[in-house]
């Protein structure tokens, strides 16, 4: 526990991060992310004229899982692939703005890339169907090749796969220890650079490393085998990443479905953190990770297809982080109602 000082307090600045999961080529649910959630950008006309209004050092942070329009399970979610394809450039183009917007008045997004996005620029066979309205047609298959070779491509060669703010830290579905070592990971700023250089390379034997099942896009050990997870990764992670304070872990994409059932086996937790209501709706915190990981993701999916609202998953998170020159001294966390 850290007993600041009255110099301390009057240099201690406090900042919001606002956590994103799971878009899934929803660009309707993203603006209204944007504009209602986090409230961090307005529509100043009809043109698309957006106008950052979000306080300085605001950053908000998307967890991957930007595109896959398609869901077999929700009817109206079948889009043809050329109207699936436009979403997800337009999702891809309005992050593309608003990360410049958010530089020009003192914030930041940053945007990771997740299993859909690694899937697809490495054909995966499932991401690749579920990309496409008739997987046996040929042109269906080339208007996706053309979508990842000249959007997403370029896109992701920009983006990372990791990141940090304050004591927490940011991946799409998971982190094992193995998978870390396997990398020899040094930092997470070259990990990142690693990954945009082999984008860039297109040469796909070397971004097969990040599709291995306890790569930081696929991994499910934290999500489904939390006592293992804390019992032999945790600590060396925090020792890995050279977590300041009190290192935390988010991550998305777990299905909850599983999650209830392969691990916690209970019914969704009660609002704990401070401020929260009846209504808050909260992240996944399995009590044997003791706060330390925030599962997040939305309900557009068909694993929360039939969950009645209380059920469904937490698709933001509201962080704060306290800041002194120094670093980061505290935080705490709760998540928006909606």
């Amino acid at each position: 526990m850290f007993v600041f000082t009255a110099q301390q307090k009057k240099q201690m600045t406090s900042a919001t991060c606002w956590v994103i999961a799971d878009i899934r080529g929803d660009f309707d649910l993203l603006v209204h992310l944007f504009v209602h959630q986090a409230k961090v950008i307005r529509l100043v006309d009809s043109s698309e004229h957006w106008e950052w209004i979000a306080p300085k050092q605001t950053c908000v942070v998307l967890l991957g899982n930007l595109i896959h329009c398609f869901d077999k399970n929700q009817p109206k979610r079948k889009l043809t692939t050329t109207k699936a394809t436009e979403r997800e450039t337009a999702i891809l183009d309005f992050l593309t703005r608003m990360e410049g917007l958010a530089e020009d008045n003192d914030c930041k997004i940053v945007v990771l890339m997740g299993h859909e996005e690694v899937g697809a620029l490495l054909d995966d066979t499932d991401v690749l169907l579920g990309g496409l309205q008739d997987a046996d047609d040929p042109r269906q298959r080339l208007i996706r090749q053309n979508f990842v070779r000249d959007v997403l491509v370029p896109f992701a060669a920009t983006h990372p796969v990791m990141a940090r703010w304050s004591d927490y830290t940011f991946v799409n579905a998971g982190l094992e220890i193995s998978w870390f070592r396997d990398m020899k990971f040094e930092s997470i700023e070259e990990l990142n650079r690693r990954w945009q250089l082999w984008v860039r390379s297109g040469r796909k034997q070397l971004l097969q490393q990040f599709w291995t099942e306890n790569s930081i896009v696929r991994s499910t050990k934290m999500a489904l085998h939390p006592i293992a997870w804390q019992e032999h990764d945790q600590a060396q992670l925090d020792y890995l990443l050279g977590s300041y304070v009190n290192p935390k872990y988010i991550v998305s994409g777990a299905a909850i479905a599983d999650i209830r059932l392969r691990s916690t086996g209970l019914v969704w937790p009660k609002p704990s953190c401070k401020g929260a209501g009846e209504h808050t709706i909260l992240t996944l915190k399995d009590e044997h990770l003791q706060d330390v990981v925030f599962f997040l993701n939305n309900q557009m999916t068909d694993v929360y297809a039939n969950l009645v609202p209380p059920l469904r998953p937490a698709f933001v998170l509201k962080l704060t982080g306290h800041f002194t020159k120094r670093g980061v001294l505290s935080f705490q966390e709760c998540v928006v109602k909606r």
